[in-house]
Formats: C-alpha cells, sequence, structure tokens
C-alpha cells in the first residue's frame, strides 16, 4: 500500500468529519505532489512558512485526543517522513539543528575574558543544556586541533575555519545527546509520534530549552516535504 492509499485508509477508519483537505509535497527528487481531498473544505494540518519560521497547525476538528485522530496524525507523519527525501531522512536519524550564532558570541566573550583556567570550567559556566552542548562542540574542536587554553585569546570561533560553520548556524550538530537526556525515547525516537505531539502541542521534555530545539528538529523535517 502506497503512501497516499495509507492516508486515505486512515481517513476512512477515523470516521472522521469529511471536511478534510491534506496537502503535502513528495519529496524533491520526484517534485510531485500528493493531494488528498475527500470533499475537502478544511486543512487537517498544514505546514508551511509564515515568513518568521516554520509553522504546523491543527484545526479544531482534530485537536481531541481520540486514538481515531492519533492514529491519522500518526499516518500523517509517515508519509511527511516517507516523502521528505535523503535530507530530511538524515536529519530526523541525526537529529540535526543549526547553532544559536549568540551561543558563540558568549563563547567568544569567555573566552577572553580571563576569568576562566579551562575549556571544562568554560564550558561549565554555561547554564542551557543546549548552549553547553555547543560549547562543548566548539571547545573540541580546538582542543582536537592543539589550540591550548592560553591561546584562545586570539581565536574568534565565528571566523576560525574548524569552528566557523557550527559557530554561524550554517553547519548543523546533532542534538541526540540531550533528547536521550531530556526526553521521552518513545517519542523522540519515533518521527510519526513526535509529530502528532507536535501538531496536538503534548511534546514535552524535562529542559525547556531543547524542547524548542527538538520542535525544530521536527519542523526542518516538514520543510522537506514542501521544497
Amino acid at each position: 500500500m502506497d503512501a497516499f492509499t495509507q492516508v486515505q485508509t486512515a481517513i476512512e477508519k477515523a470516521a472522521l468529519p469529511k471536511e478534510v483537505l491534506a496537502r503535502l509535497s513528495a519529496a524533491k527528487s520526484t517534485a510531485k505532489q500528493l493531494d488528498i481531498q475527500p470533499s475537502a473544505i478544511q486543512r487537517v494540518v498544514m505546514l508551511g512558512s509564515d515568513g518568521g519560521g516554520s509553522h504546523i497547525q491543527l484545526f479544531k476538528n482534530f485537536q481531541g485526543s481520540s486514538r481515531a485522530v492519533q492514529d491519522l496524525l500518526d499516518t500523517y507523519g509517515e508519509l511527511i517522513l516517507m516523502t521528505s527525501g535523503e535530507i530530511g531522512s538524515i536529519i530526523w536519524e541525526r537529529k540535526l539543528v543549526l547553532a544559536d550564532s549568540e551561543i558563540a558570541c558568549q563563547f567568544n566573550d569567555k573566552l577572553k575574558s580571563g576569568n576562566f583556567s579551562s575549556f571544562k570550567s568554560l564550558v561549565e559556566s554555561f547554564t542551557g543544556a543546549v548552549e553547553r552542548l555547543v560549547a562543548i562542540h566548539l571547545s573540541n574542536a580546538l582542543i582536537h586541533y592543539r589550540v591550548s587554553f592560553g591561546d584562545t585569546k586570539n581565536i574568534d570561533v565565528k571566523v576560525w575555519p574548524q569552528t566557523e560553520g557550527l559557530a554561524n548556524g550554517t553547519v548543523p550538530y546533532s542534538l541526540t545527546p540531550l533528547l536521550g537526556a531530556y526526553c521521552d525515547p518513545d517519542v523522540w525516537r519515533s518521527f510519526p509520534v513526535a509529530f502528532r505531539n507536535r501538531v496536538q502541542g503534548t511534546l514535552t521534555s524535562g529542559r525547556k530549552d531543547v524542547l524548542s530545539e527538538f520542535r525544530q528538529v521536527i519542523d526542518s523535517v516538514c520543510e522537506c516535504t514542501s521544497n
């Protein structure tokens, strides 16, 4: 059974209102669109961009927590991942996100402050789980290229070739270590389940900053279906 038939069957089994429109793009490799429109009047899930970033909107008919609604959203999640192409699959498999460049600015300021005696003490000065993980990656890059802590005052991680991509938010890093520590494994290991929790507003984490980045992972996969 192909993805189109799976979703169409799920709609029928769910016995939900017929005012359903679900429109998703196929993978970039085929550039083919899938339109599911049984007497459609309104959308189940709308994926797109409002200029300030991606958004996922769930309409009132689908804001319940019934098994039928959950099954339908899970099926949409499967379709999205299937049509997200190679890029979307890699993003989900590795849980890739881009760092906020402000973290690198803080990292630079701390390097030049003279208040720290080691990479370890510098990293531990970051209180957020996400910013600390980024600081660890930046520190590891410096250590890997044999830069002693005493020589770091002359380095700008936003310019230094080995760190500029991560520091400026152009090269992604994996959120997996934090998801493993702060999120339900049944959710972060399954895209359909994560997607369903995302659109229903029930996605949770022990850390707000980790939750925010996890949402971005899910949204990035969804965006791959619309390009």
